[in-house]
């Protein structure tokens, strides 16, 4: 998906996309916006948790959380496609970089990222494992005041607004830093074009 979503513009039936310079005053920090002006999203259901959010990162922990929709290995599973529109906001690697470097030691950092142990440790899971990098907090919490503010100017509701975090450090050849805000409906046309007209305001 990055790779699509930022490399060469693209004309799809699916997918339409293209690029517009940061917004003004913000060169220094944040990339360039894709705009998706048309995307598809199609969601299938291949299990269920409950209570407590699933952690994907380790593959044995997430077997053994989420509950399998049939005994055996189910031949098809329920799945649902929706298209809409979205907004990519990528941010500028190397000042991005400057900030992990003097975010590593942050108290409020480092505060976080203990309770994320305590509360791994309640539930019996291993308080060393899925602890957030400086990075994925950036990004995670920019993406929610983003949303926000999105709400405000365009008339969508927050929960209509969704989110996807691209974070990755652990290819020194594709780094992502980038947070996808999108919105899609059921319906053939998908949106109406009112999230991705933000881009376009002076």
């Amino acid at each position: 998906e990055w790779r699509v979503f930022t490399g060469v513009e693209v004309d799809h039936e699916d997918l339409k996309t293209r690029k517009v310079d940061p917004p003004t005053g913000y060169g220094s920090q944040l990339g360039p916006t894709v705009v998706l002006d048309r995307l598809r999203e199609v969601v299938a259901l291949c299990g269920f948790g409950r209570i407590d959010n699933i952690d994907e990162t380790s593959g044995d922990e997430l077997d053994v959380r989420v509950a399998a929709l049939t005994n055996g290995r189910p031949t098809w599973v329920p799945a649902s496609q929706t298209s809409g529109e979205g907004l990519l906001v990528t941010f500028d690697e190397d000042a991005l970089q400057r900030w992990e470097t003097s975010a590593v030691d942050n108290e409020r950092f480092q505060a976080l990222r203990a309770s994320v142990a305590a509360w791994r440790r309640r539930r019996n899971m291993d308080p060393t494992g899925g602890l957030p990098s400086p990075r994925f907090a950036l990004l995670h919490s920019f993406a929610h005041l983003l949303i926000h503010q999105i709400a405000l100017e365009c008339g969508y509701g927050t929960a209509a607004l969704r989110e996807r975090i691209y974070s990755n450090v652990d290819n020194e050849q594709e780094r992502m830093a980038g947070v996808l805000v999108y919105t899609a409906a059921p319906d053939s046309e998908g949106t109406l074009g009112g999230l991705v007209s933000l881009a376009d305001e002076p």
